[in-house]
């Protein structure tokens, strides 16, 4: 493990002392993996900073390429890539009703396919930035109006963009085949 002081400017150690051979050291690397759920469990750390992690470990890996892995339990709370739970907190545990979608568009990025969600930027009333691949796709014309609160031209007030979960009731124009249609029909 390294413990790094300044997350906006990161001292890496030599890649020798901390990159190893996957075949040499595969008994090393799984007695770590074995040890991982433990050596955590008495922290009281609760930020995380993914996203200057990442970078780390691309500049480390870059001469040399390699595979990063990634096990995240919560969100980046720290520089580059933090992430704002837009949801209460105080309502995980309770029995909120997930909000019913019966909108005949379901809005996804052009590039990525990515579903419109909490995450997501908006550039302006009628477009909004892929939190995936970053493209700037179109708002759509029905996406303007709002089911739930019955209002016109907030996008960024939609169920789809405040709820991390959300049901869709989707049109037959998202069913794959007339099989699917029946199964889900039944």
């Amino acid at each position: 493990m390294l413990i790094v002081s300044d997350i906006d400017d990161i001292f890496l150690p030599t890649p020798d002392s901390l990159l190893v051979n996957l075949h040499e050291s595969k008994e090393l690397i799984k007695d770590l993996l074995n040890a991982l759920p433990n050596m955590f469990t008495n922290t009281r750390e609760t930020h995380s900073a993914l996203g200057p992690a990442l970078q780390a470990a691309f500049k480390l890996m870059s001469p040399t390429g390699g595979r990063i892995s990634v096990f995240q339990t919560q969100l980046p709370s720290l520089g580059a890539g933090l992430l704002h739970s837009r949801e209460d907190p105080n309502q995980r545990s309770s029995t909120k009703q997930l909000p019913v979608i019966t909108s005949s568009t379901i809005v996804r990025c052009r590039s990525c396919r990515t579903y419109i969600n909490p995450f997501v930027s908006f550039i302006d009333q009628r477009r909004w930035k892929c939190n995936l691949c970053y493209r700037v796709n179109d708002v759509p014309e029905e996406f303007m109006y709002n089911p739930l609160t019955r209002s016109y031209g907030e996008p960024h007030k939609r169920p789809e963009v405040q709820n991390s979960t959300v049901e869709f009731i989707a049109s037959s124009d998202y069913m794959m085949c007339l099989i699917m249609q029946w199964r889900l029909d039944i």
